[in-house]
């Protein structure tokens, strides 16, 4: 699984007054293409307006093959491209070279790019992944972004930063034996799994509602109610309609509606299952144990 810096990060939108050595990361990649990287940014908005103190960088790579969204083939992946992280710090320097060359200089074409990794890639490791951008890659501002996030990758820190893997539990496609699998690679690398049952929506939903009054089976089935949604897409729909008038898609609704509801979320969030092994069969989500730690519980 090739990574990509996200084009629009949320570190770079605005500059973080804080001391390096004092400022947390936090490393985020999603198994959807693009609703939950909708909220998280979101999110970082609005610690961003805080008054929390020191502001942890918030870093998203996006997946380059999402053709490949299975659970476990994220984390798998996530977890080859970490362990190659001391190749990524002997090769930084020269990263942050040709970054800054070709950010700099707009006249260099991506033939002058492809001559200058070649010339990097005879000098490391036959596992680095300068080879794989080489081979998957057509142009110089997608190339960059891949430097980017291989350079980022190389400032993990372990003692202080964490890297979250953010997945639905979704039984269809995703078995128990993957599951387990899953948490094994997630424990042995140090990653965080943000996970939900039965998927994202269903964390989204608790910002405007208990779900009390919806069947454990009802949530769990998350049945198709129509050719374009399931049950737990069409609550949302319905209950953003209620709100303001407006919509639910998987690749665009009004994120600010739900952080603005945080505290809500927190609160219901109580009422389901909210450690790893408990949701591989049980109702609940893991992802308020990163909004806590990113102290979104303090801002009101």
């Amino acid at each position: 699984m090739l990574l990509r810096l996200s084009n629009i990060n949320p570190a770079e939108v605005r500059h973080v007054d804080s001391k390096k050595d004092e400022q947390h990361k936090f490393f985020f990649v999603f198994e959807g293409e693009k609703t939950e990287k909708i909220y998280f940014e979101e999110v970082y908005k609005k610690i961003q307006m805080s008054d929390i103190g020191v502001i942890p960088e918030i870093i998203f790579f996006d997946r380059i093959l999402k053709n490949r969204s299975n659970q476990l083939y994220v984390v798998e992946n996530m977890s080859l491209y970490f362990n190659e992280r001391q190749i990524v710090k002997d090769e930084k320097k020269i990263l942050e070279k040709i970054v800054n060359d070709y950010t700099e200089d707009d006249k260099k074409t991506y033939e002058d790019l492809i001559v200058d990794l070649k010339k990097c890639a005879e000098k490391w490791d036959s596992r680095s992944k300068i080879s794989d951008i080489l081979q998957n890659s057509s142009k110089v501002e997608e190339v960059l972004l891949q430097l980017k996030a291989l350079k980022k990758l190389g400032e993990y820190n372990e003692e202080i930063d964490e890297i979250w893997v953010i997945i639905d539990r979704d039984k269809e496609s995703f078995t128990i034996n993957q599951f387990d699998k899953a948490v094994t690679i997630c424990c042995e690398n140090g990653f965080e799994l943000g996970v939900t049952n039965p998927n994202f929506e269903f964390y989204l939903l608790l910002h405007l509602d208990s779900c009390q009054l919806f069947t454990k089976t009802e949530i769990s089935e998350n049945r198709r109610v129509s050719s374009k949604r399931r049950y737990l897409e069409d609550l949302l729909n319905s209950k953003l309609h209620e709100i303001d008038g407006s919509t639910y898609k998987k690749n665009r609704y009004k994120a600010a509606i739900f952080v603005d509801k945080i505290p809500c979320m927190l609160a219901n969030a109580e009422l389901y299952n909210s450690e790893v092994n408990a949701i591989k069969n049980g109702i609940g989500s893991t992802i308020p144990k990163v909004i806590k730690k990113l102290k979104l519980d303090e801002i009101w």
